[in-house]
Order: C-alpha cells, then sequence, then structure tokens
C-alpha cells in the first residue's frame, strides 16, 4: 500500500489525480465502483500552506471567461449576497462581521464595515429590502434604511435551533424561490457520532422563524445551498466523513429530496456501510439516497450558485488528503434540469507546489455568487480576494 500510495503521488495521470493541477475545461468524474473498502487505503493529515501570491499571478478560469480582483485585503471571507442597489454583503465568520462592498469606476469595490455583532456569521441573503444571517445563535433580520448602521437586528429563530456552536459551526442560508421559508444547513459536531438533531441536516423555517420540519438528514456536513431557479430545486454541497482512506469518503453535491437520508453515521453513497455503525440502524442503512454527482474525497465542497443554467461550487481543498484534493471552483453542467454526473475544472491555478508533498497554495475559493448577467463573484478566504469571472463570448 506505501509503495501505491508514492506512485500515485508522482504520477499526475493516476486514477485518484493531482487535484488543482488539472487544466481549466478538463472534466472530473468519481466512478461508484472504482472506490476501495474502508481502511483499505492509508488516511492522512497534510494541511495546505498559503503564501503570497507570486508578482502578476492570477486564476486561470475556461476559455471564454475573464479574471479580475473585484476587491481584496478580505482575509477569512465566506458567504456573500447582493441587495437591489447593487451593493455586496459578505460574512467573515472569524471576526463576527459582515462588510458591504460597493462597486467603484477603476472596477475594485469600495469596502465598509458593516456589523460586528454576530457570532460565527455564515449564510447571508437579501429578501424583501432586509438581509437574513445565519450564526451560531440562529437567523436573524437585518431591517432599516442603511442595512450597515442604524438598522435593527432581529432573531427569528426559536433558541437552540442552530444545535451546538461546535465543530462544523456554518450555519448556511437559502431563501425559497417563493418567499415563504428558508432553509438553514447544520453540520455534524464531529467526525463521526450519533448525533441529535437538528445537527447534520438541513432545516426549513418559515419566514418569521418558527420551525417547519427537518428538510433532510444524514448529511454530515451540508455547507453550500442553492435553489435552481430553473425548477425551483433546493442544492446542497456536502463535507463527507473522514480517515476511512485516501479516497474515502467522497463529497458530493445533490439536490435535496424532501424528507430524504443521506447516510451519515450509518451509511454512505447509497447504503454502504460504514464499519461500527451500520448494525445499529440497518433501516437507515438502507433508506441512504445516492447523490447526485461524487466529488474526489477531502475536497470540502463549500458555497455555490447557479448561474446561467450550470451550478458553480467552490472546491476549498483538503487538510486529510495525501494526494492534495480540490483548490479550484468546479462547474456542474444540466441539461433539462439534470445535473451532469461528472464535474468540470472552471476555475484553478491556487496551487503553487509541485504535487510531491504539503500543497502550497496562492488562495481557497470558498464561495460563489451570480453578481449579475454575465458574471460571477468568487470569495478566496486564504488571499482575502473577491474574483470577477466575466464571461467574455
Amino acid at each position: 500500500m506505501k509503495f501505491s500510495f508514492i506512485l500515485l503521488l508522482l504520477v499526475s495521470s493516476s486514477l485518484h489525480g493531482l487535484s488543482g493541477f488539472e487544466p481549466p475545461g478538463s472534466r472530473l468524474r468519481v466512478m461508484l465502483d472504482s472506490l476501495p473498502k474502508p481502511y483499505e487505503e492509508d488516511a492522512f493529515t497534510n494541511s495546505s500552506r498559503t503564501i503570497a501570491p507570486p508578482r502578476g499571478w492570477r486564476p486561470l478560469v475556461k476559455d471564454g471567461w475573464r479574471v479580475s480582483i473585484f476587491a481584496q485585503d478580505l482575509r477569512g471571507i465566506r458567504e456573500m449576497t447582493k441587495d437591489a442597489r447593487g451593493f455586496v454583503y459578505v460574512t467573515i465568520p472569524y471576526d463576527d462581521a459582515i462588510v458591504r462592498l460597493q462597486e467603484s469606476p477603476d472596477g475594485e469595490a469600495m469596502v465598509r464595515e458593516c456589523h460586528t455583532d454576530f457570532d460565527f456569521p455564515y449564510g447571508i441573503e437579501f429578501h424583501n429590502n432586509s438581509l437574513y444571517v445565519a450564526d451560531s445563535d440562529g437567523v436573524w433580520r437585518v431591517t432599516g434604511n442603511n442595512l450597515c448602521h442604524d438598522s435593527t437586528l432581529t432573531l427569528l429563530t426559536p433558541p437552540h435551533a442552530m444545535g451546538r456552536a461546535r465543530g462544523h459551526r456554518s450555519r448556511n442560508l437559502a431563501i425559497a424561490p417563493d418567499g415563504a421559508s428558508f432553509f438553514v444547513a447544520i453540520g455534524s459536531i464531529g467526525n463521526i457520532a450519533d448525533e441529535p438533531s437538528p445537527h447534520a441536516t438541513i432545516q426549513q423555517f418559515t419566514m418569521d422563524g418558527t420551525p417547519v420540519k427537518t428538510y433532510a438528514s444524514g448529511l454530515r456536513n451540508p455547507v453550500g445551498l442553492a435553489f435552481n431557479p430553473t425548477d425551483n430545486t433546493l442544492w446542497t454541497s456536502v463535507n463527507e466523513r473522514d480517515w476511512l482512506g485516501d479516497r474515502l469518503v467522497p463529497d458530493y453535491v445533490t439536490r435535496v429530496q424532501e424528507d430524504g437520508f443521506y447516510g451519515w453515521p450509518y451509511a454512505y453513497l447509497g447504503g454502504i456501510p460504514q464499519p461500527d455503525y451500520a448494525q445499529l440502524a440497518p433501516d437507515k442503512v438502507a433508506a441512504t439516497l445516492l447523490p447526485d454527482v461524487l466529488i474526489r474525497a477531502h475536497s470540502a465542497p463549500l458555497g455555490m450558485a447557479f448561474f446561467q443554467g450550470d451550478l458553480f461550487v467552490a472546491l476549498h481543498g483538503s487538510w486529510n488528503a495525501g494526494v492534495a484534493q480540490g483548490y479550484m471552483v468546479a462547474r456542474i453542467e444540466f441539461t433539462d434540469g439534470e445535473a451532469s454526473p461528472h464535474y468540470e475544472v472552471f476555475m484553478t491555478n491556487f496551487r503553487q507546489d509541485d504535487g510531491t508533498d504539503r500543497p502550497i497554495v496562492t488562495g481557497r475559493p470558498a464561495s460563489v455568487l451570480a453578481y449579475d448577467d454575465t458574471s460571477i463573484l468568487v470569495s478566496d478566504d486564504a488571499a482575502g480576494i473577491i474574483w470577477r469571472i466575466v464571461k467574455i463570448d
């Protein structure tokens, strides 16, 4: 096994691949029948190291697109939303802050501190002239003529609706297209355990914060949430469990089935048993759904957005893969409402290492926002940059 791992590390054309080096336009697919069994391969700790970018460096994007800096000096940024006037609001969870950006004539946005009174704010949406913010305490509505200052913050959800603020603390947010309810993604506390709800679920609430139901469960760490504007279906990106091997368990992006169960902690990927847990709930193993699009294990898919019919997903990058994964923005193509089983490398060149040791990166994509009819924004929490990618043909 050790010899096989070294061979994988040295040969970029291997089955597993060296993620982050594939050129834009490359198509990647995880085949269910090619996955190893649990513990068949070694597991690793292999965090990336962030460096200052070389002079003139830029990410690479697919032909027909152009990348530029929209805003910078914003380290730790995550989710974004845009209001009716064109202001962009960005969460900075570890600073307990939200900032507001206004595009300026020279092309680089002006940054203004907006709020610093949240507890790990993550998800953010604009709806009916109000901001909705999900943090460790719950979902808040921000109202007022100026949403940054002289505004009113109202906690909508009841106490403990977000679970315990430990482990996977991100609480992402999506408002239903009909404006009648919002959905919150709540991750597990730990890697593998039988944890109480609302952990490892997506919760639905009315717009005044009244709990409706557990919309889906068995989702170890759902982070990205987005509604497909074509058919109004809810989609999520999920960071799967660790320590079963370098290629297990694949992360995924999937349409969220109402009342669906996705396996954690008893099984994964359509009912593959989890060692030491499957026997505790055989009915749950049998009920485990197969996600729509599998992503290479440990890629860490985070925020995402639909744009021009396709889904763009930030793959933040691995901390525990011997063969590092992620560090790119992926595009999932849709045809007649169905997602392709592969994903395309859309934005890359964040890795500056040679693929034989610890990944060295100049940035890590964290989320995506459909900015206007011709462009998307990508938040990069390691570089502290928001990139604007414009379609030019």
